[in-house]
């Protein structure tokens, strides 16, 4: 069947939107890809990118505060603002996201896709006969009356501020928090109930209180309120946020409509590697629906979330009562740290079903991975420099116990 005829308009360059537009466009299909802002869209520029980026610098000075044994509260700590100011940082950040961009829109166009540089208007869907929506989740801008910050303000941002409340308990508002705590940055985070819920596991959770975060946790709405309102004190929103479009499990998003789709924190959790897997569903599908082929659901894969704190921390499937615990060795964000964590591998039934890593979490995701899959074999596994992964051991018994039995 001749597929160039047919034509797609994907809304938002994103992970989802570029990963679909790829898809679709190897299949032999026309695609127009709209993008109102930047190439890369919420990640690449104001999210899990940028974030990375200034915890690299962060990071930095972690350590050199480590090494030269100051901690807490110590006036001679290293700040941000002892090196540069984060107006020249920020521009730094732009200047690597300015070549990825222009790194991106060049395969693009290699793919034959069309980048078009626009605001995509709802009477255009009657254009094409096919259109996706990843434009990801709309954040809000107030809380309690107050107008706040969001994400992508932060990127304006030309000075370190001294203080900062940020709103929100989950992975992204204690990212932020810790972030910018280590650049230097007075900061108060305001969680209604418990912060990082996915931590379930209590002695983790304690852990993570007492040793890991390094700002203030508020609990109290009225001293919230009265930072909120304070000038001197830069605020804000960093929660949850809507979904624009509702969708099945095809990522369809109206069944009376059969050629709307949406992917990209489109259904479930979701991070940047499991929104451009969403993109690919909602190409195949759009494949599928063209040759009269059965469409394709998506399914659930092993969820790791990796929280970039003052020692990074990993967590992958489930957290369980029957676990076993492996301390960690001198590993990134740890080295020159008294603390340095632990790691647990929990069970169910005698299987693998989850874990909790503190300082190397990439590295330990392909084995659980594996493991949460039915899969791996580590029985016959020799690691020469044990203490900078403590896994393969664990895994190595656990194999040969199954081989035993």
């Amino acid at each position: 069947m001749d597929l160039s005829n047919v034509t797609v308009a994907i809304v938002g360059a994103g992970p989802a939107g570029s990963s679909c537009a790829k898809k679709l466009s190897r299949m032999g299909i026309s695609v127009d890809l709209y993008e109102k802002d930047k190439l890369g869209g919420l990640c690449l520029n104001y999210g899990c990118k940028y974030i990375n980026a200034l915890k690299e610098i962060s990071d930095s000075i972690d350590r050199l505060n480590e090494v030269k044994g100051f901690n807490g509260q110590d006036k001679d700590k290293y700040k941000l603002n002892d090196f540069m100011s984060l107006e020249t940082l920020n521009k730094k950040i732009d200047e690597v996201h300015s070549g990825i961009r222009r790194n991106s829109f060049e395969k693009l166009k290699k793919e034959g896709i069309n980048v078009i540089y626009k605001r995509f208007e709802k009477e255009q869907e009657q254009n094409y006969d096919y259109v996706v929506y990843a434009t990801g989740m709309e954040y809000p801008s107030i809380y309690e009356e107050i107008i706040c910050n969001k994400y992508s303000d932060l990127v304006k941002l030309k000075e370190l501020p001294e203080k900062m409340v940020v709103i929100g308990g989950g992975i992204s508002a204690s990212e932020i928090s810790s972030v910018f705590s280590s650049l230097g940055t007075e900061v108060s985070t305001y969680v209604r109930s418990n912060i990082l819920k996915r931590i379930t596991d209590q002695d983790v959770r304690k852990y993570v209180l007492n040793h890991i975060i390094n700002f203030n946790i508020l609990k109290d709405e009225n001293k919230t309120k009265e930072l909120l309102n304070d000038e001197n004190v830069y605020n804000l929103i960093a929660f949850g946020g809507t979904r624009p479009f509702s969708v099945n499990s095809n990522l369809r998003v109206r069944c009376d409509v059969e050629n709307i789709y949406a992917c990209g924190d489109a259904i479930g959790r979701s991070n940047t590697p499991i929104s451009a897997r969403q993109g690919a569903i909602v190409a195949i599908n759009i494949h599928n629906d063209i040759t009269k082929e059965p469409l394709v659901k998506l399914r659930p894969i092993p969820y790791m979330e990796v929280i970039r704190l003052k020692i990074p921390l990993g967590i992958i499937g489930t957290q369980t009562n029957d676990y076993r615990e492996i301390k960690t060795g001198n590993v990134h964000g740890a080295y020159f740290e008294k603390y340095r964590g632990f790691n647990r591998v929990y069970f169910e039934d005698g299987k693998v079903v989850g874990g909790v890593t503190m300082g190397s979490p990439n590295e330990v995701a392909p084995y659980f991975l594996q493991y949460l899959k039915g899969s791996g074999d580590y029985s016959h596994f020799y690691n020469i420099f044990p203490t900078s992964d403590p896994f393969p051991p664990l895994l190595k018994e656990i194999d040969r116990k199954k081989d035993h039995n």
